[in-house]
Parts: C-alpha cells; structure tokens; sequence
C-alpha cells in the first residue's frame, strides 16, 4: 500500500505547486504520516483515519491563516499619504488643480476651496493621480 501513499505524495505536491495553494503540504504531510505508518505494518484502516485527521487539521490551519491574512489591507505608496500634511507650490482653486509637495515629491492637488501657494494642506483622499486636500 505504501505506493499510494508515494503517489499521493507526488500528486499532492504537484498540484500545490501547479495552483500555489499551501494547503495540499497538509495533504502531503498526512500521506508522509501515513507511509510512515505503512512501513511500521500498522493496518490500513489506521493509516487512513490518521490521514483523514491530518487533513482536517490542516484545512482549519489553513483556513484560519487565510481568514487572518485576508483582513489585512496593504496600501500602496500613494495611499499611505492619506493624513499626511503637503504644501502648496501651485494655487489650488475649484475646478483649477493646482500642485503640492509631499515627502519631496510633486503631485498635483485637487480642493473645494481657493489655496494660495505657501499654504499646508492636509491629504484628505487620492482620485486617480489627484491628491484631494483642504486647509
């Protein structure tokens, strides 16, 4: 029997690198366990309950680090400017974007309100490549 776990084993393996999905090492891992199993003479029905139990584990595993990973938000570059305080290099008016310095880079700024140049503005959201400020 010990073949099957072998070929488990490889296909497991295979596919978790095909599809990039990690939960087929908990697949291969319970096969590993189980061949082990197999070469110390411990019955089938045993090998595969163990396999069953290895498989399971590994799904909850699995599962809870994709939910923890899932709730994380990675913001790029742009974004983590959000909150961060610019200044005015280019009076900013309505419908008239203007330009402002933020971390020694220009961006052009859009507001709702006439910003003279010289003035701090708070980054307030991103549209598009359009920094959105207020006083």
């Amino acid at each position: 029997m010990y073949t099957a776990w072998i070929v488990i084993i490889l296909i497991s393996i295979i596919i978790g690198i095909i599809t990039s999905q990690s939960y087929f090492i908990f697949m291969s891992l319970g096969a590993i366990i189980s061949l082990v199993l197999d070469i110390n003479n411990v019955g089938f029905v045993e090998q595969c309950i163990v396999f069953v139990i290895v498989n399971i584990i590994g799904f909850i595993i699995y599962y809870f680090a994709q939910v923890h990973n899932n709730h994380k938000k990675i913001t790029t570059n742009a974004q983590s400017l959000i909150g961060k305080e610019a200044i005015v290099i280019e009076t900013i008016a309505p419908f008239h974007p203007g330009y402002v310095k933020v971390s020694g880079q220009k961006w052009m700024a859009e507001a709702n309100e006439t910003i003279n140049q010289n003035e701090i503005v708070k980054i307030d959201n991103i549209s598009g490549c359009h920094l959105i400020v207020s006083k």
